[in-house]
């Protein structure tokens, strides 16, 4: 089974028997997915887990989003393939998720990722590279396929900040 049926599956079956009725997509109303969504919300994680035991705390956010989203999508997808040609459910808003604040790494931090990563070898010299490339710190000279000989000249003092990914120490 493709995976992109196996994850609708995962996100839609919870809802579909959420429902607790005989199963009728064309019947579903815009209220069954808002007490759904409320529902999901006063649910606790690993709730019905088989090997996770429940954790402390609600599901995130972004999964009751996620959940919501697929559902919608799915509803939209039947309408489309014309298995029902009730779209209401698609009126009810998905859920809001917090903006999430992501600070920059500074200078110093950079300097201390890579200083933890072995300098000789193939796996460090990978994950040297890898670290670079992530951070953004390779020169556009040195992007593309580096020799054995290039990769020891990936060391900090070579670095080309990227001003999304970096902050100098003083701005701390």
């Amino acid at each position: 089974m493709p995976r992109v049926i196996e994850a609708t599956e995962a996100w839609v079956r919870p809802f579909v028997t959420y429902l607790d009725h005989e199963f009728d997509p064309g019947a579903v109303r815009p209220d069954d997915l808002r007490h759904y969504i409320l529902h999901l919300q006063a649910r606790h994680r690993w709730q019905s887990h088989p090997t996770i035991s429940p954790g402390k705390g609600g599901l995130s956010p972004f999964t009751i989003a996620t959940h919501v989203r697929t559902i919608k999508a799915f509803w939209a997808w039947l309408a489309r393939e014309e298995f029902i040609t009730d779209r209401r459910i698609n009126v009810v808003p998905t859920p809001k998720t917090p903006v999430r604040d992501v600070r920059p790494l500074s200078a110093g931090a950079c300097h201390a990722l890579i200083d933890v990563v072995p300098e000789k070898g193939f796996t460090g010299m990978r994950d040297r590279a890898l670290l670079f490339a992530l951070l953004g710190l390779v020169h556009a000279s040195q992007s593309s396929y580096p020799s054995d000989a290039r990769m020891s000249t990936l060391r900090p003092d070579n670095f080309a900040y990227s001003a999304s990914v970096t902050k100098s120490d003083d701005s701390s």
